[in-house]
Protein backbone atom coordinates (compact mmCIF):
# COMPACT_ATOMS: atom_id res chain seq x y z
CA UNK A 1 0.00 0.00 0.00
CA UNK A 2 1.37 3.42 -0.93
CA UNK A 3 1.78 6.23 1.51
CA UNK A 4 -0.56 9.15 0.93
CA UNK A 5 1.29 12.10 -0.57
CA UNK A 6 1.31 15.42 1.24
CA UNK A 7 -1.22 17.78 -0.31
CA UNK A 8 -1.12 21.54 -0.67
CA UNK A 9 -3.92 22.36 1.76
CA UNK A 10 -4.27 26.05 0.92
CA UNK A 11 -2.89 28.71 -1.38
CA UNK A 12 -3.25 31.28 1.43
CA UNK A 13 -5.68 33.56 -0.38
CA UNK A 14 -3.91 33.37 -3.75
CA UNK A 15 -5.10 31.78 -6.94
CA UNK A 16 -2.97 29.20 -8.74
CA UNK A 17 -2.35 31.74 -11.52
CA UNK A 18 -1.02 34.25 -8.98
CA UNK A 19 1.30 31.60 -7.53
CA UNK A 20 2.55 30.73 -11.04
CA UNK A 21 3.12 34.43 -11.76
CA UNK A 22 5.04 34.79 -8.46
CA UNK A 23 7.19 31.79 -9.34
CA UNK A 24 8.04 33.22 -12.75
CA UNK A 25 8.90 36.68 -11.40
CA UNK A 26 11.00 35.76 -8.34
CA UNK A 27 14.71 36.52 -8.65
CA UNK A 28 15.50 34.31 -5.67
CA UNK A 29 16.10 30.74 -6.87
CA UNK A 30 15.23 29.26 -3.49
CA UNK A 31 11.77 30.90 -3.43
CA UNK A 32 11.18 29.97 -7.04
CA UNK A 33 12.02 26.34 -6.25
CA UNK A 34 9.51 26.23 -3.39
CA UNK A 35 6.80 27.78 -5.54
CA UNK A 36 7.48 25.30 -8.34
CA UNK A 37 7.12 22.40 -5.90
CA UNK A 38 3.86 23.87 -4.54
CA UNK A 39 2.46 24.43 -8.04
CA UNK A 40 3.32 20.92 -9.17
CA UNK A 41 1.81 19.32 -6.07
CA UNK A 42 -1.32 21.49 -6.36
CA UNK A 43 -1.67 20.16 -9.93
CA UNK A 44 -1.47 16.58 -8.53
CA UNK A 45 2.03 15.67 -9.74
CA UNK A 46 3.62 12.75 -7.88
CA UNK A 47 6.60 13.16 -5.59
CA UNK A 48 8.99 11.23 -7.90
CA UNK A 49 7.92 13.44 -10.81
CA UNK A 50 8.53 16.61 -8.75
CA UNK A 51 11.89 15.23 -7.62
CA UNK A 52 13.02 14.62 -11.22
CA UNK A 53 11.78 18.01 -12.41
CA UNK A 54 13.32 20.22 -9.74
CA UNK A 55 16.28 17.99 -8.85
CA UNK A 56 15.67 17.57 -5.12
CA UNK A 57 15.08 14.68 -2.74
CA UNK A 58 11.81 13.29 -1.46
CA UNK A 59 12.46 14.77 1.98
CA UNK A 60 13.03 18.23 0.49
CA UNK A 61 9.80 18.09 -1.50
CA UNK A 62 7.82 17.08 1.62
CA UNK A 63 9.55 19.71 3.76
CA UNK A 64 8.74 22.54 1.35
CA UNK A 65 5.10 21.52 1.00
CA UNK A 66 4.68 21.28 4.79
CA UNK A 67 6.30 24.70 5.28
CA UNK A 68 4.04 26.20 2.59
CA UNK A 69 0.94 24.76 4.28
CA UNK A 70 2.08 26.10 7.64
CA UNK A 71 3.52 29.55 6.75
CA UNK A 72 2.36 30.47 3.26
CA UNK A 73 4.50 33.18 1.64
CA UNK A 74 6.76 33.33 4.73
CA UNK A 75 7.97 29.84 3.74
CA UNK A 76 9.79 31.49 0.82
CA UNK A 77 12.30 33.20 3.13
CA UNK A 78 15.71 31.61 2.91
CA UNK A 79 16.92 30.55 6.37
CA UNK A 80 19.49 28.03 5.24
CA UNK A 81 22.38 29.68 7.01
CA UNK A 82 25.66 30.93 5.76
CA UNK A 83 27.48 33.91 7.09
CA UNK A 84 28.78 37.22 6.00
CA UNK A 85 32.49 37.29 5.42
CA UNK A 86 34.47 39.29 7.94
CA UNK A 87 37.56 39.63 5.77
CA UNK A 88 36.99 43.05 4.22
CA UNK A 89 38.29 44.40 0.93
CA UNK A 90 40.45 46.84 2.89
CA UNK A 91 42.08 43.96 4.76
CA UNK A 92 42.66 42.08 1.52
CA UNK A 93 44.25 45.09 -0.17
CA UNK A 94 46.46 45.66 2.87
CA UNK A 95 47.48 41.99 2.90
CA UNK A 96 48.38 41.99 -0.81
CA UNK A 97 50.26 45.29 -0.48
CA UNK A 98 52.15 44.03 2.55
CA UNK A 99 53.18 40.76 0.91
CA UNK A 100 54.33 42.40 -2.31
CA UNK A 101 55.96 45.57 -0.98
CA UNK A 102 57.15 44.95 2.58
CA UNK A 103 59.28 42.45 4.40
CA UNK A 104 58.35 40.92 7.73
CA UNK A 105 61.24 42.82 9.26
CA UNK A 106 59.60 46.11 8.15
CA UNK A 107 56.48 45.12 10.08
CA UNK A 108 58.30 44.26 13.30
CA UNK A 109 58.74 40.50 12.85
CA UNK A 110 62.01 38.66 13.27
CA UNK A 111 62.01 37.02 9.86
CA UNK A 112 63.07 37.76 6.33
CA UNK A 113 60.33 35.87 4.44
CA UNK A 114 56.57 35.95 4.76
CA UNK A 115 54.82 32.78 5.85
CA UNK A 116 51.11 32.17 6.32
CA UNK A 117 51.68 32.08 10.08
CA UNK A 118 53.29 35.51 9.99
CA UNK A 119 50.49 36.89 7.83
CA UNK A 120 47.90 35.53 10.26
CA UNK A 121 49.74 37.33 13.05
CA UNK A 122 50.03 40.52 10.95
CA UNK A 123 46.26 40.59 10.32
CA UNK A 124 45.60 39.91 14.00
CA UNK A 125 47.88 42.75 15.13
CA UNK A 126 46.40 45.27 12.69
CA UNK A 127 42.71 44.29 12.68
CA UNK A 128 42.17 42.24 15.84
CA UNK A 129 40.72 39.24 13.99
CA UNK A 130 42.43 35.87 13.78
CA UNK A 131 42.12 33.84 10.57
CA UNK A 132 43.46 30.41 9.71
CA UNK A 133 46.59 29.79 7.66
CA UNK A 134 44.46 28.12 5.00
CA UNK A 135 42.21 31.17 4.67
CA UNK A 136 45.23 33.44 4.18
CA UNK A 137 46.72 30.98 1.67
CA UNK A 138 43.47 30.94 -0.32
CA UNK A 139 43.30 34.73 -0.41
CA UNK A 140 46.87 34.89 -1.68
CA UNK A 141 46.17 32.19 -4.26
CA UNK A 142 43.02 33.97 -5.43
CA UNK A 143 45.16 37.06 -6.05
CA UNK A 144 47.76 35.09 -8.05
CA UNK A 145 50.33 35.15 -5.25
CA UNK A 146 52.00 31.88 -4.44
CA UNK A 147 54.99 30.94 -2.41
CA UNK A 148 57.37 28.07 -2.32
CA UNK A 149 58.22 26.54 0.98
CA UNK A 150 61.85 27.07 1.86
CA UNK A 151 64.21 24.18 1.41
CA UNK A 152 67.45 23.64 3.17
CA UNK A 153 70.52 24.13 1.06
CA UNK A 154 73.80 22.47 1.93
CA UNK A 155 76.55 24.84 2.89
CA UNK A 156 79.32 25.39 0.41
CA UNK A 157 82.65 23.77 1.18
CA UNK A 158 85.92 23.89 -0.63
CA UNK A 159 86.09 22.18 -4.03
CA UNK A 160 88.63 19.52 -2.98
CA UNK A 161 86.30 18.37 -0.24
CA UNK A 162 83.42 18.21 -2.74
CA UNK A 163 85.46 16.07 -5.14
CA UNK A 164 86.46 13.69 -2.35
CA UNK A 165 82.82 13.43 -1.36
CA UNK A 166 81.76 12.63 -4.92
CA UNK A 167 84.50 10.02 -5.49
CA UNK A 168 84.12 8.30 -2.10
CA UNK A 169 87.86 8.53 -1.65
CA UNK A 170 87.67 8.68 2.11
CA UNK A 171 85.29 9.36 4.94
CA UNK A 172 84.09 12.93 5.13
CA UNK A 173 81.85 14.60 7.68
CA UNK A 174 79.02 14.36 5.13
CA UNK A 175 79.44 10.84 3.85
CA UNK A 176 80.72 7.58 5.26
CA UNK A 177 82.32 4.93 3.08
CA UNK A 178 81.43 1.39 4.06
CA UNK A 179 84.11 -1.19 3.20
Amino acid sequence: MCRKMIEVSTLHGLTIDEVINLSNNFKNKYASLILTIVIMRYNKHSTPEIMRTVGTSKVTVSKHIKMWNKKGLKALEDHRGGSEGTFTAEMQDDLINTVTNKTPHDCGFVSFNWTCDLLVEYIYQNYGVKYSNEWIRRILHKNQISYKRSQQKPTKVDEKEQERFKKNVRNTPYFRVHR
